[in-house]
């Protein structure tokens, strides 16, 4: 299994280095067929090793990596566009 250990505090700048975070972050969190929860994962967190999480947590760095992004000046403002029919 790969590991890769992310540094908050270093920089990655430019398209390589991003598409290389992208690439490494998909290859951890694809799931595979018949893949099983460790059984020292705790039930509060299982979800998140389901397929559909996975599949959603991968859609939303793709969407990162492309720019696809809303910011707001406040959660008010993030609380409406999430409840309009907005995209």
């Amino acid at each position: 299994m790969n590991e890769m250990v992310i540094d908050p505090g270093a920089s990655m700048s430019g398209p390589s280095s991003a598409m290389i975070l992208l690439e490494s972050t998909a290859s951890m969190i694809t799931p595979t067929a018949g893949s099983r929860v460790p059984p020292w994962i705790p039930a509060s967190q299982r979800y998140y090793w389901s397929s559909r999480w996975q599949r959603d947590q991968l859609a939303s760095l793709i969407d990162i990596e492309n720019g696809d992004t809303r910011r707001f000046e406040n959660p008010i403002d993030a609380i409406r566009w999430l409840l309009s029919d907005e995209d």
